[in-house]
């Protein structure tokens, strides 16, 4: 080999190792610090005060002190013997003999009750003495037979679909009264029906009246008496009428009859 190989061999081994030198150090400069370096570039952390639980004062129950028995004091019952004298009953030597009479009854007559005449004054009056008469009812008119009957209805067309109350009111002699007169009846809520006597003649001839209180059979109150037409006074008792709801017995007859002049 020539002088010129080696020298250029010798350059490049030269460049070599300055190029490894250089590197060398780079790596030092920039490689990673160890970690106690990095750790001791880390901020520092900051340890927070740990909170200690306050002291809970727990209650301890102090028993009172022990008190000795109490003293009860028994009273003791003695018996004291209690001396009985006895009596000693000694006879005597001579006896005493006591007459006791002996009580004969004797019977008297008996006695013979005489009567008195007593005397008790009597007030007299020159008044004629009253005759209890019959109490007088304060209605001239009053319901005729005593009762209320029920009958189906063949007094009108409407049939089952129908409630009413009819009849007629007769005066003393029995005849049909057909003016002057009312029939009012009365339901249970207070609701008026009235109709003239002598209006409707399918109930016997003169003095008949009907009044219709409802379009069907019910069970409910109804109230009849007679009021004078001009001057609406009640001149009979109330008669309670209390239908059946049955279509057999949806009419019900109320005849009045006059007792006394009014």
């Amino acid at each position: 080999m020539s002088g010129r190989a080696y020298t250029v061999l010798a350059g490049i081994i030269i460049l070599i190792t300055i190029g490894l030198i250089i590197g060398t150090v780079y790596y030092l400069q920039t490689s990673p610090p160890p970690e106690e370096q990095v750790a001791a570039q880390l901020p520092t952390m900051a340890v927070l005060p740990t909170l200690t639980p306050s002291v809970t004062n727990t209650a301890t129950r102090v028993l009172p002190p022990t008190l000795p028995p109490t003293f009860t004091h028994t009273p003791t019952i003695t018996l004291t013997p209690t001396v009985t004298p006895t009596v000693t009953f000694t006879p005597s030597s001579t006896p005493t003999i006591t007459d006791t009479p002996s009580l004969t009854p004797t019977l008297e007559s008996s006695l013979t009750a005489t009567p008195t005449a007593t005397f008790t004054a009597t007030a007299t009056s020159s008044l004629p003495s009253a005759t209890p008469t019959d109490t007088r009812s304060p209605f001239p008119f009053t319901l005729r037979g005593g009762e209320v009957i029920f009958t189906p209805n063949r007094y009108n067309s409407a049939g089952c679909a129908y409630q009413g109350v009819g009849g007629q009111v007769f005066d003393i002699q029995g005849n049909g009264i057909g003016s002057g007169i009312r029939v009012v009846v009365v339901d249970d809520q207070g609701r008026e029906f009235a109709a003239a006597a002598g209006s409707n003649s399918n109930y016997g001839g003169s003095g008949g009246y009907e009044i219709g209180v409802a379009s069907q059979p019910n069970r409910r109150n109804y109230f009849a008496q007679l009021r004078t037409t001009d001057t609406n006074v009640v001149i009979s008792p109330e008669v309670p009428v209390v239908f059946p709801s049955d279509c057999d017995r949806n009419v019900a007859i109320v005849n009045w009859i006059q007792t006394r002049p009014f």
